[in-house]
């Protein structure tokens, strides 16, 4: 999901309620399922969608290792999108954490 013009906090508050509502629906309707979330802010145009997707990526990794129903979140200073061949090289290794 983009969210343009979206600082931090916004960001934040956003993400708590798509989390919530989703948690509270699947429980309605009977499911006990949990909802980890990744959510990244740019405070710049990032260096390509590629880069873009990688710190998004790596974000929910971050959130997955944590542990179920967590949510992380990163500010991704101008200039410092990770390229996406060290973002792919990050997300396996978080891999080895994640259960099978």
């Amino acid at each position: 999901m983009l969210l343009p013009d979206t600082g931090p906090e916004a960001c934040r508050q956003v993400v708590t309620r798509i989390q919530e509502r989703l948690r509270n629906s699947a429980r309605a309707a009977g499911f006990w399922n949990t909802f980890s979330v990744g959510a990244v802010t740019f405070e710049g145009l990032p260096e390509s969608a590629s880069g873009a997707v990688a710190a998004a990526d790596r974000a929910m990794y971050e959130a997955k290792r944590r542990g179920r129903d967590s949510v992380h979140y990163e500010v991704v200073p101008v200039g410092t999108t990770p390229p996406a061949s060290e973002a792919r090289r990050r997300s396996q290794a978080f891999d080895k954490f994640l259960p099978s």
